[in-house]
């Protein structure tokens, strides 16, 4: 089941229940839903790192908050990201099975990704043997 959520003016949590299509039944449960703010990338450093993983990578911004489903993405790789305030968080680069670059996105609810500005490779994170 996909669902479009409304547009609300500010961040808030909402509870979500089912209606059936030609039915007055709804579900019993009422599941959580968090509205976010929109975050915005300024930079990340350092961007390259070896194909083993484990390169901290600071990635600075605004709108970030501490969610367990904060996460970055290194050319599709989603790792857990580490909230340290509103405007920075640290991803740790997870190995790679080749040399070169990936691009590299963030998200709060690990769905919605936001890249960092500029051409592709400005906001790639290159791999080295």
């Amino acid at each position: 089941i996909t669902c479009l959520t409304p547009s609300v003016t500010f961040p808030t949590d909402v509870l979500v229940s089912l209606r059936y299509e030609g039915s007055e039944k709804i579900t019993d449960v009422n599941y959580p839903f968090m509205y976010y703010r929109d975050i915005s990338i300024t930079s990340a450093s350092p961007m390259r790192g070896f194909v083993t993983g484990g390169t901290i990578v600071e990635i600075s911004g605004s709108g970030f908050i501490g969610t367990s489903t904060m996460s970055c993405s290194f050319g599709g790789y989603q790792v857990f990201a580490r909230f340290v305030s509103n405007s920075l968080i640290e991803c740790m680069s997870p190995p790679f099975n080749s040399s070169g670059a990936t691009e590299l996105q963030v998200s709060i609810n690990g769905y919605d990704f936001v890249r960092l500005p500029g051409q592709i490779h400005e906001r790639s994170f290159l791999y080295d043997n």
